[in-house]
């Protein structure tokens, strides 16, 4: 078990801020999260509201970790828009004997894995050269709070079963999967009565 002090030592970030009162936490609020988020167009009608709806979600979730993509999809409820951010975000690009290098993303070279005339590679090479830099990239990805993989490239299926294994959200990740039509995400749920949309597209891909 690790440490309680070690894990906040790791894992959390505390800011001490000294609000006197609602309306400076609020204008707090809305300039943190216009430095985070420059783009965004947002009324000033709607901090208060998506403040509260903070506020209670960490009240109600006491002892809880709350994860960013909760955090993300309580933003994104109250202020009707779809908020991804960049600082958490970890392109990560699979090189294969069929597609080419990405300069903005982290390159896992997994060509030797794509069944060509060569064949498979033997069980030592699936494990040093795939499968523990896959757990050593998901472990810088943690210490630098990067919990969401944005996976572009070409791969075989097992090596897919490698990728959801390394960044599973088991341990606090989240997956977008590219597809023929779209973009699948791990942590995509279907509302109640609609129909799920399910990884079939990416299997037919791999």
């Amino acid at each position: 078990m690790i440490p309680l002090g070690d894990f906040f030592a790791d894992a959390v970030e505390i800011s001490l801020w000294p609000v006197r009162d609602r309306a400076t936490a609020e204008a707090s609020f809305s300039a943190t999260l216009h430095g985070e988020f420059p783009d965004l167009d947002l009324a000033p009608r709607r901090i208060g509201p998506t403040f509260s709806a903070l506020s209670d979600l960490a009240s109600q979730t006491r002892g809880v970790m709350l994860t960013t993509s909760r955090l993300l999809d309580t933003l994104s409820d109250k202020l009707g828009t779809e908020l991804i951010s960049d600082r958490h975000l970890l392109r990560v690009h699979v090189r294969s004997d069929r597609n080419g290098e990405a300069t903005d993303a982290l390159e896992i070279d997994a060509t030797a894995f794509s069944g060509g005339s060569s064949g498979f590679p033997d069980a030592d090479r699936w494990r040093t050269q795939l499968c523990e830099p896959l757990g050593a990239t998901a472990s810088w990805a943690r210490k630098n709070s990067m919990q969401r993989i944005l996976l572009s490239g070409s791969y075989r299926l097992s090596t897919a079963f490698l990728l959801g294994w390394a960044f599973r959200s088991a341990i606090g990740f989240e997956i977008d999967i590219p597809t023929r039509s779209d973009v699948w995400a791990t942590d995509l749920h279907p509302k109640a009565g609609s129909q799920a949309r399910t990884p079939v597209a990416l299997l037919r891909r791999l």
